[in-house]
């Protein structure tokens, strides 16, 4: 698994995917990771991981995309479904990477110099 650059989206399967950094206040990471589907196409939370990686500790997730429900998809020339995740961060350390998995395939992101911005 070769990391990617900063800000690029891999493909992984049949998806370009993009891991982002939302927020790191209060004690946790919150993130978001857009996967580009088909119209027809549907993700159950199940079938998308998140791993993040902080100063070489993986962070626990405390939250993330119910198992058995099907992601949110936003559609408009393309579709996009969304899965949102927390991290416990209590030592408040700055996320350096972060591997998705979709469909038990992964790419691994750095983290590193991604500021917290808005979901698109």
């Amino acid at each position: 698994m070769t990391p990617n650059e900063p800000g690029t989206p891999a493909l992984i399967g049949d998806n370009w995917v993009l891991p982002s950094v939302d927020d790191l206040s209060n004690s946790q990471v919150r993130m978001h990771v857009s996967i580009s589907v088909s119209r027809e196409e549907r993700l159950l939370g199940s079938d998308v991981g998140l791993r993040l990686t902080a100063d070489s500790t993986e962070l626990s997730q405390t939250a993330g995309p119910e198992a058995s429900s099907p992601l949110p998809v936003f559609a408009s020339r393309g579709a996009t479904a969304f899965a949102q995740y927390t991290f416990d961060n209590p030592g408040n350390l700055t996320p350096s990477s972060a591997t998705v998995s979709v469909r038990g395939q992964s790419a691994e992101f750095p983290l590193t110099g991604q500021a917290p911005g808005p979901v698109a």
